[in-house]
């Protein structure tokens, strides 16, 4: 899932923070080869992993105030999309808009796309929003 979150992400995204809580598959060594992502790791405390991350999520972005121009707060299954997000992004900066709330839809499939067939879908969707 991480190299279809890059593949996605790394048009608009200058530095990543990704937060673990115990990865056991190679999640770890993959961020590890990013030299634009920083990785801290999370416990939960109590019996609510839904709790900690709602608590997560509503505070790390705060941690950029002053330092980002924009912060997506999402999980690595998340695919924000929007054609032209960048330029939509600068444009509510210019007009003072500071926060916006997506819509999400849930995407299921028994399998991963191949990576040509990936490929070839990004082709497309970036021939599509020129």
């Amino acid at each position: 899932m991480l190299r279809f979150f890059f593949r996605h992400y790394d048009p608009i995204v200058d530095h990543y923070f990704v937060y673990d809580n115990g990865s056991t598959d190679q999640s770890l060594e993959i961020l590890a080869e990013r030299p634009n992502v920083t990785v801290s790791h999370f416990d939960v405390p109590g019996d609510s992993f839904v709790a900690e991350e709602r608590r997560l999520s509503d505070s790390i972005w705060k941690q950029s105030r002053g330092e980002a121009d924009w912060v997506i707060v999402l999980d690595i299954d998340e695919h924000l999309f929007r054609p032209r997000l960048r330029e939509y992004l600068l444009r509510c900066t210019e007009h003072s808009i500071t926060a916006l709330r997506g819509i999400g839809y849930e995407m299921v499939a028994d399998l991963f796309p191949s990576v040509d067939a990936a490929r070839a879908a990004a082709g497309r969707d970036r021939a599509c929003l020129r």
